[in-house]
């Protein structure tokens, strides 16, 4: 370390630039192309996208906090989840949110509210 920043910042392609090119406002595409252009030339991308895995905010190593995020959960670096409730609803949509394909027990779960929904729509409608 030097000082506060990591050694390897003296050799980093953006060393000269202005950071509020690498920590612009949410949205503006046209920065963010900007900085990742700097990232692709830089002989200290890999060093400075493993330090920016713990920083929420910024271009690090040429990833946005939401390219960042996938490279963590892919690492097993995310925070840790809740575990699913089976047979559930929730634990349909859980299974879900994680990718993963649903267990045999919240596929029921899953089946017996959609029909519940039905019936209640059914129900609805005829009164």
């Amino acid at each position: 370390m030097i000082g506060e920043r990591p050694a390897w910042t003296v050799d980093a392609a953006c060393a000269g630039s202005s950071p509020s090119l690498f920590f612009s406002p949410k949205g503006n595409i046209h920065l963010v192309r900007k900085a990742k252009a700097i990232c692709d030339t830089c002989p200290v991308k890999d060093d400075c996208l493993e330090f920016g895995l713990t920083e929420p905010i910024g271009i690090w190593g040429g990833l946005t906090p939401k390219e960042r995020r996938v490279v963590k959960r892919q690492r097993g670096m995310g925070r840790k989840l809740p575990p699913i409730k089976h047979g559930t609803e929730g634990g349909h949509i859980a299974h879900r949110r994680r990718g993963e394909d649903p267990c045999p027990l919240c596929v029921t779960a899953h089946r017996e509210y959609q029909s519940r929904l039905k019936r209640d729509a059914r129900e609805r409608r005829a009164s």
